[in-house]
């Protein structure tokens, strides 16, 4: 192109000049267009190479060509780029860093040269990369003026994906022509630099030695080890049975040890916890026998009250209320049971009909395989015939050839060397023909191979599009089912529904009749209980809080409204668990209610800490609900650690200011809540409302005796009925189990809709892939009929040079063949090397033949389709009988509820009539129970005290004189604090003269002078003990030890001697097998490292392998790409070891356009070059440089490649910035702006010349 006088040049200069024409940064860059990873904006180099002085070298656009004559200084430009992005001095064509600094012959040489690279990032930050000469030899970083390490450099600009040790950025002059002549090997190095797993390639060598060096140590030391152990076997046996007796006296003799210090601990600390308890109770029971005497009286009094009891009409109500109970339970239990053998009723006849049809299609499988059998039989019968056939006729045609002497075929070959000078000229043309036409028949075969492949692919595509076509007309006839079914039950439903509602509007109505009755019986009654409650209540609190410090406490005194008038809110919130007791563990709770069994105390509620699970709180109701609505457990104060259970006792209940704010909240949203009012209305989550201050502000209110009755037959008859509305609406089926199958086929056909979409879908992807297969196979075809014609000329060609050599070798054989009675010897010896030839190959083909009908016939055999056909009918079968079993069953069952309900009915009429003749018997009953109960609770409380306490203490005592007793017989030594000259010098016969009680007393007071040292089991976590329940599991478990100890001791009769002579070869074994261990430990270490290296190293060059293979077909296309082939050539790569590709070589094949396959090898100097390019520009893609620099990559190329390229790179420039060196006008005609570059040599420098082309691109 000329400039003209529009051309704008600038040119580098020194030092002042550069300073002078250089603006900041930010002026430099303003207006420029920044690539998607950045780009080089300016370079500034400082006595570098051939350039003197200081120079700036910039702007660089897209495509920057770099231009001049050779030896002016260009590739120098590219050396600069490498070196300030921090490539070795090595690959600069320098030995040393001091080589780069510009140098004169006959100047003193400079000893620092400066080079300074511009780079603009994606988000436009300025990023400015020095590397500076050092007069010692080494280098400088700096980044954006500041000086920093070489690591921390070298990370700056892999963030950039500048990869300094890969050159992903770099093509240096004759990078091209050394990809193109290397071997596989080599290209499997340049992929190991590329992926980066070289760097595991000294190390993988290094662990591969030591894993085989390791593996041959321990096989050494296994063989020696084995030889000691046939020595060690001689002694094994007594050894070991001599060893085991020992063992197991000594298990013996600890575990007895352990099993005694248990019990005594147990011991000790009951002996505490009871004798406190003991001497408190006799305290206050001596204080209680001074009023035993006047109450006496009294209690015989209200006994012989109590003895009248009611009559036996009384008796007989109560017969008929368990009777009514029990026929309660019955008919509850047989309703599930009609409904189980229904729903199986109806599993079971889908199932069959499912069976009827694998029946069917398995039958129809066994036919299909003994046709197959049969088939396959004769096929191999016949083979074998025909082999037999073969075998004889070849022997025969054996016998009939001609065999020559020795003097005759000395002949033969002298007339066959004739032959060969004769024909050289053919049989070269020939031989030339033959390797085309081989290379032709490789390419057709590799072509068929394809061929082959995509039809085998469309082949099963179309198969599995046929059975998802079936498994797709099978779900719709589910679908179908499956609807009609949920439009049966749903109408079932619905009556049941419409039946439910109304018993339950009747049943919500009597509930809360009920509930009013029930609270003016409460209101008459309750101030006559409630001081004494409180204080049994207090009394029973006080006495649990003595014995178990787990206990907390009752929940009313454990917490307190946060203020007065939410006092009524939180206590009806609470209601019956206000009274209950907290403890810390269920385990105490349950201690807590034996104790109040045992002392006839009565009954609480109990709520375990460890246990509950309380729902959890919902926390968007402490703000979305208004500021006069608060959750109750928010208007309380209670212990953190309580909070499990105040929020199980208040859940989620809301606090509302009035009664309009709670019905608001209650009924006009979707979700219901549990809410109180402040002045106690109650409205559940069902929607029954409570109110009403009964109870709290009527306590004064009184009843009498009558009309406490009528209230009662009143709620008796609301009872009645509720009953019968629930004996109703038990007797329906359970609307429940509808919803529940309705919902079940509601899933199955949402999900079989969900599966025939998918399953069209799947169906529509089988087309799109078999339309594209046959697109493919469309596509080879051309290609099979150009290569068949291609073939069938040359073989006619062939032909015709053969016969001309035949022709020859037939005139020269003539005489010879007459001798030997042979028309003609040539044809004659072509024919018995075809022979030869085709009966080889018969036989190979028969062998073939005749294994596969047999792998076959084997296959076909061995499918057990006759055993899965009597399993299906068998199932059949049994499923038929389940049918019919289950239908009488649920005959029986309905047979048996009615019988049941007529009973009931019966029942209940009776017991109606009885509870009205009872009731006054048993109000007087009930009151002479209170009143006896309130005299003998304070002395029957502490008189049991008195006797447990003392059972409990004698009875451990005597368990503790009894573990002492047998520890002396049995010898065990029990470890002791205190005493021990007690424990050694009495003894129980002698100790004491008295009477068997007082000596047994005084014998136990010499034994609490004993402290026993537990320190030997406290430390074990198996005999940590906090319970009762724990405890008996510990004994249990030591006393089984010790029997299994005891019966093994038993069965022993060991030879203790064998232990001395096993010693010597014990060591030496032990020595060796340690030794080995080691060796296996370190062969283990040295494959486990070893795999894993190999592990990283394959999987990052295949991962570098793929990226390229996936990348190089379309670059060389497009490179390849011409008008009169628009679709290019094709290239593609393969390993020739998958397993370890480092380990083997990697093969890369081209096929220009309108030509063969080939390797690169076997391709003409442009064609490699091109080749070898699109293998450059794919490796570049694996780690991509916002940049990349090449030296003349055009420098092998004619002028059509050079603008094929040149194309190429343009295309390439717009997603990564190209700097080109280049000495071609076609190529840098292409350039967004060219940098020339001349030489000096007044001043023995080259000069940088920038140009812009932008103002002269054509429309």
């Amino acid at each position: 192109r000329q400039a003209g006088s529009r051309a704008v040049m600038s040119t580098g200069g020194t030092d002042t000049n550069a300073r002078k024409r250089k603006a900041p940064a930010e002026e430099v860059v303003a207006g420029e267009a920044v690539h998607a990873g950045g780009r080089i904006h300016t370079l500034e180099v400082e006595n570098f190479k051939s350039y003197k002085g200081r120079h700036v070298i910039g702007p660089f656009k897209d495509f920057h060509a770099i231009v001049g004559p050779n030896g002016s200084g260009k590739s120098n430009i590219m050396d600069a780029i490498s070196f300030v992005l921090g490539v070795r001095a090595a690959h600069l064509r320098g030995n040393r860093m001091l080589d780069l600094v510009h140098h004169v012959k006959g100047e003193e040489r400079r000893k620092k040269a400066v080079v300074s690279l511009l780079f603009i990032t994606k988000e436009g930050e300025n990023l400015t990369f020095t590397r500076a000469i050092l007069p010692s030899g080494g280098s400088e970083h700096r980044l954006n003026g500041e000086t920093v390490t070489e690591s921390d450099y070298d990370a700056k600009l892999r963030s950039l994906g500048v990869l300094v040790r890969a050159r992903n950025f770099l093509v240096f002059q004759g990078d091209v022509a050394s990809i193109a002549a290397k071997t596989g090997k080599e290209l499997t190095k340049l992929f190991e630099i590329v992926s980066g797993s070289d760097e595991y390639a000294e190390q993988y060598e290094k662990e591969r030695i030591e894993k085989e060096r390791a593996e041959e140590n321990t096989i050494f030391s296994y063989h020696k080890k084995k030889g000691l152990t046939a020595e060690k076997n001689q002694y094994k046996q007594m050894k070991q049975e001599a060893e085991r007796y020992q063992k197991l006296m000594q298990e013996h003799a600890e575990v007895t040890r352990d099993h005694m210090l248990v019990q005594l601990r147990h011991i000790e600390k009951g002996i505490t916890k009871f004798r406190p308890q003991l001497e408190k109770a006799k305290s206050e029971a001596q204080q209680l026998r001074e009023d035993i005497d006047r109450r006496e009286a009294e209690v015989e009094e209200r006994k012989r009250a109590l003895r009248e009891g009611p009559d036996a009409s009384a008796k007989r109500l109560r017969e008929l209320e368990t009777s009514i109970r029990r026929l309660l339970t019955e008919a509850d239990k047989k309703r599930p049971d009609v409904i189980r053998h229904r729903q199986a009723v109806d599993h079971l006849t889908r199932s069959l009909k499912s069976g009827a049809v694998d029946l069917e299609k398995a039958e129809e499988e066994l036919k299909r395989q003994q046709t197959e059998i049969d088939t396959l039989r004769s096929q191999l019968e016949g083979a074998t015939r025909q082999k037999q056939a073969f075998e004889e006729e070849a022997e025969n045609e054996k016998k009939k050839a001609v065999v020559l002497t020795p003097e005759l075929r000395k002949e033969a070959q002298k007339i066959e060397e004739k032959v060969k000078k004769q024909t050289s000229v053919l049989q070269g043309k020939l031989e030339q023909l033959k390797r085309v036409q081989q290379q032709d028949l490789d390419n057709f075969n590799a072509v068929k191979l394809k061929v082959d492949e995509l039809q085998a692919k469309k082949n099963q595509l179309e198969e599995s599009k046929a059975k998802l076509v079936q498994w797709r007309d099978k779900v719709r006839d589910m679908l179908t089912e499956a609807s009609e079914n949920l439009k049966r039950l749903t109408k079932e439903a619905a009556e049941q529904r419409r039946q439910a509602a109304e018993d339950a509007k009747r049943l919500d109505e009597l509930v809360a009749i009920n509930r009013r009755l029930q609270e003016q019986l409460t209101e008459i009654r309750q101030d006559r209980f409630e001081q004494d409650r409180s204080q049994k209540m207090n009394d029973l609190l006080e006495s649990l809080k003595r014995v178990f410090p787990a206990v907390k406490g009752r929940v009313v005194g454990l917490c307190s409204p946060i203020k007065r008038k939410y006092n009524i809110a939180v206590t009806v919130s609470m209601g019956r668990y206000m009274d209950a007791i907290i403890v810390d563990r269920e385990e105490t709770a349950r201690e807590c209610i034996q104790y109040m069994k045992e002392q006839r105390a009565g009954q609480a509620t109990f709520l375990p800490l460890d246990t509950l699970r309380p729902k959890p709180l919902n926390e968007r109701l402490r703000s979305s609900l208004g500021p006069n609505v608060k959750l109750a457990i928010d208007l309380v104060t209670f212990d953190p650690e309580l909070q499990l259970a105040l929020q199980f006792v208040l859940g989620n209940t809301l606090v509302c200011e009035s009664l309009e704010e709670a019905k608001r909240i209650c009924f006009s949203g979707r979700e219901r809540y549990r809410a109180v009012t402040i002045d106690g209305v109650l409205i559940e989550k069902s929607g029954l409302m409570t109110g009403g201050l009964s109870g709290i502000a009527s306590k004064a209110t009184r009843w009498d005796e009558k009309e406490v009755s009528d209230l009662k037959k009143k709620k008796e008859r609301a009872a009645t009925e509720i009953e019968e509305i629930q004996r109703r609406v038990r007797r329906v089926t359970g609307e429940a189990q509808l919803q529940v199958e309705i919902q079940g086929i509601e899933g199955r056909i949402k999900y079989s809709q969900l599966d025939a979409e998918k399953t069209t879908q799947q169906i529509a992807g089988f087309d799109k892939e078999i339309t594209s297969v046959e697109k493919q196979l469309r596509a080879l075809v051309p290609t099979q009929e150009a290569l068949t014609d291609d073939m069938a000329a040359r073989d006619k060609e062939m032909k015709e040079v053969e016969d001309s050599i035949n022709t020859v070798a037939d005139k020269l054989f003539a005489k010879f063949g007459a001798e030997i009675g042979v028309k003609n010897y040539r044809e004659a010896q072509a024919d018995a090397e075809r022979a030869a030839k085709e009966a080889a190959d018969r036989r190979v083909q028969f062998a073939t033949l005749i294994s596969r009908l047999r792998n076959q016939l084997e296959f076909a055999e061995h499918r057990d389709i006759k055993g899965s056909l009597v399993t299906l009918r068998a199932t059949v079968a049994d499923q038929e009988r389940a049918v019919a079993q289950h239908r009488d069953a649920e005959q029986k069952c309905r047979q048996a509820l009615d019988a049941t309900s007529k009973q009931l009915d019966a029942l209940r009429l009776e017991a109606q009539e009885l509870k009205s003749l009872v009731e006054e018997k048993e109000i007087e009953i009930r009151e002479l129970k209170r009143k006896m109960e309130e005299d003998l609770r304070s002395i029957k409380k502490h008189e049991n005290l008195v006797t447990v306490a003392e059972t409990n203490l004698d009875r451990m005592y005597g368990q503790r004189h009894e573990i002492i007793q047998r520890s002396r017989v049995e010898q065990v030594e029990l470890p002791v604090k205190k005493g021990r000259d007690v424990l050694e010098t009495y003894d129980e016969e002698t100790q004491y003269s008295g009477d068997r009680d007082e000596a047994r007393g005084h014998l136990y007071a010499n034994e609490a002078a004993i402290e026993f040292d537990f320190d030997v089991i406290e430390g074990k976590k198996d005999y940590e003990v906090s319970s009762m329940k724990q405890f008996e599991q510990i004994t249990a478990r030591l006393v089984q030890q010790l029997a299994t100890l005891q019966s093994e001791i038993s069965r022993l009769a060991p030879n203790l001697k064998a232990i001395e002579r096993f010693g010597g070869v014990l060591e030496r074994l032990h020595n060796e097998t340690k030794t080995w261990d080691d060796l296996r430990g370190e062969t283990k270490s040295a494959t486990d490292t070893f795999n894993t290296t190999s592990a990283k190293r394959k999987a990052l060059f295949s991962k570098a392998f793929a990226q390229v293979s996936a990348a190089i077909d379309g670059i060389y296309k497009q490179l390849t790409r011409t008008p009169e082939n628009p679709h290019g050539g094709t290239a593609y790569l393969s390993l020739e070891n998958p397993a370890e590709p480092y380990l083997g070589g990697v093969r890369y094949s081209a096929m220009p356009p309108a030509k063969r396959f080939h390797d690169l090898e076997q391709l003409s100097g442009g064609e490699r070059t091109m080749a070898a390019l699109a293998l450059l520009f794919a490796v570049q893609r694996v780690a991509p440089a916002p940049f990349v620099v090449m030296d003349e990559v055009d420098a092998a190329l004619d002028i059509a490649n050079v603008a094929q390229v040149a194309r190429f790179i343009r295309e390439y420039s717009r997603q990564y910035q190209c700097i080109v060196i280049s000495l071609k006008e076609h190529f840098y005609e292409n350039a967004d702006a060219l940098l020339g570059i001349a030489r000096d040599l007044n001043r023995n420098t080259s000069l940088p010349f920038t140009i812009d082309l932008a103002p002269f691109k054509e429309d």
